[in-house]
């Protein structure tokens, strides 16, 4: 059941149809993805490393990436001096958070270096490459146990729309498809970028200080390094949103 099921959206109509109805009895979706939406995705996460270096070559020059790390810096500066205005964080913890946003990493664009690869052929078709593909990743998995976890290595594509703060690696990910117009230009005012691309990346700097990314220090180790009143007060001054979506219907 698991191989079928992981497998049937690369199958033949016949196993598509049926996945259709299980997802429809169980999310509620009824439709298939248009062709171009699936093959984005599949070559997106299947060959991820590939196409990021593809992309970043093609429309990610180096003058992007600085600005774009500047503008960052900027933010973390910023973003330090208001802590000091914050009421309901203490000082030991105010300390222990500000030392935790010096050490936050900032992944712009895609991986500093690329992962040495295997090669691998393909052309067996649409299941039996992506059968391939598995395998090889799921090699490279086994052999990551061995090793010292990586706080750079990146789990989104160059060419994905977004970015995100990682909390076991304390680091920012912004990927260059994001560095781009309308958010993102090297050449935009520097207010300009800030409203665009930096209200997104300020959003994700803050992951690293509520009620999850609190709970990892800036190492990315879990463990309680706010105080219990810091705690406390900042759970009762969330409470009026939790409120606030509760009342929604």
């Amino acid at each position: 059941w698991k191989v079928a099921h992981t497998y049937a959206p690369y199958m033949s109509k016949d196993f598509i149809d049926a996945m259709v109805h299980w997802n429809a009895d169980l999310y509620g979706i009824s439709r298939v993805s248009p062709r171009w939406r699936k093959c984005f995705f599949t070559v997106s996460n299947a060959l991820q490393q590939h196409i990021s270096q593809l992309y970043i070559d093609a429309f990610f020059p180096k003058e992007a990436r600085e600005a774009a790390t500047g503008l960052l810096e900027g933010m973390r500066v910023q973003f330090a001096e208001d802590m000091d205005t914050v009421p309901w964080m203490n000082p030991a913890t105010r300390t222990k958070a500000k030392a935790k946003l010096e050490m936050m990493g900032f992944a712009v664009g895609g991986p500093a270096e690329w992962e040495p690869r295997e090669p691998l052929v393909l052309g067996g078709g649409f299941l039996a490459d992506t059968v391939r593909i598995d395998t090889a990743q799921g090699k490279r998995e086994v052999t990551s146990l061995l090793k010292a976890p990586s706080r750079t290595k990146w789990s989104m594509a160059s060419t994905t729309v977004n970015a995100y703060y990682d909390r076991n690696k304390n680091g920012l990910f912004i990927p260059a498809a994001i560095l781009q117009p309308p958010f993102f230009n090297a050449t935009f005012p520097a207010a300009r970028n800030a409203g665009g691309i930096g209200t997104i990346l300020g959003h994700e700097m803050t992951h690293g200080f509520d009620d999850q990314g609190r709970r990892y220090d800036g190492s990315g180790w879990l463990h309680k390094w706010w105080d219990s009143a810091t705690e406390g007060a900042y759970d009762a001054r969330a409470q009026c949103i939790a409120k606030q979506y509760g009342n929604f219907t």
